[in-house]
């Protein structure tokens, strides 16, 4: 159970874009706030647990989302060629929707030179999220990922 001082950065990611660098993001705010500092679905969620359940939990309880946002984030597709993030059923769409609904505060992810989507790009549930200041992962050097202001 998290301690109610402590926030919880939930981490929005797409596994297909960023799963890597959203995991090393999750470690890294783990070891600098304590375990229950940082939630990811892959990482927080047990087996057997109702993972619906799990998320809405978590985002209800988040101090921030942390939207990491990959060079595929907007262009990945279901199975017919669809972007999912227009989908209504997409996890990554309604968690960030969810966020806005509830006031919780929303801090773009950019991965290495990814831009911040344009805002006719995105379904109208999420357009407020260009008007968010951003932060920019970079692995320049292969080694290790910077925060870098955008």
């Amino acid at each position: 159970m998290q301690n109610a001082a402590e926030p919880l950065a939930f981490i929005s990611y797409r596994r297909q874009d960023s799963a890597a660098a959203s995991r090393w993001l999750s470690q890294t705010i783990q070891r600098t706030f304590g375990a229950m500092s940082a939630f990811m679905d892959t990482e927080s969620i047990r087996i057997a647990d109702d993972w619906p359940e799990r998320i809405d939990r978590a985002l209800r309880s988040a101090t921030v989302l942390l939207a990491v946002i990959g060079p595929s984030w907007l262009r990945i597709a279901d199975e017919y060629g669809r972007r999912r993030i227009d989908k209504e059923d997409d996890w990554v769409r309604n968690e960030i929707r969810e966020a806005f609904e509830n006031g919780v505060a929303i801090l773009p992810i950019l991965l290495s030179k990814t831009p911040i989507p344009e805002s006719s790009a995105l379904p109208g549930c999420l357009r407020k999220l260009v008007e968010r200041q951003a932060f920019e992962l970079r692995d320049d050097r292969g080694i290790r990922f910077d925060l870098v202001a955008v």
